[in-house]
Parts: structure tokens; sequence; C-alpha cells
């Protein structure tokens, strides 16, 4: 964590001092984000919120599985009882 802590101002940095090996910077002075950018960005935006929404579905879907697993184990554990 110290280590990353110290690199992420030369990572921040490095697109202004060396310059000939990386590419322009994405933000602009003012901290707004370039034009050209915008499309990218957005298609970005979008394919994390499917994940998102493909992950809570799943951890749902388990879930519940778990739950019904849960409810059979205890029905014939009555079952067995009587």
């Amino acid at each position: 964590a110290v280590f990353a802590g110290v690199d992420v101002p030369i990572v921040y940095f490095s697109i202004q001092w060396w310059r000939t090996q990386h590419p322009s910077p994405v933000l602009t002075g003012d901290g707004t984000l370039d034009p050209a950018m915008l499309h990218a960005w957005l298609w970005n935006i979008l394919a994390w919120f499917m994940w998102a929404v493909f992950i809570t579905g799943l951890r749902y879907v388990l879930e519940r599985r778990r739950q019904l697993l849960d409810q059979n184990e205890a029905l014939n554990a009555m079952e067995a009882a009587q």
C-alpha cells in the first residue's frame, strides 16, 4: 500500500512529464472530459451497469437456490422425525 501510494502521483503526472511515451490526457486542464472520449465513456458506463445487473441477478439466483435447499432439508428432517 505504501508503494502504491507513492506510485499514484507518478502515474498521474507521467502523461505530462513524458509526453513522447504517453498519450495525451483524457481530462482537459479544467477537469472536464474531452468530447472525443464521451462516446467511449458512455459505453463503459453501460457495460459496467450491465455487469452489475448480471452479478446481482446471479447472486439472487444462488441465494434463492440455497434457501430452497435449506427448506427441503428442514422438511425432510421433520418428516424423518415423525
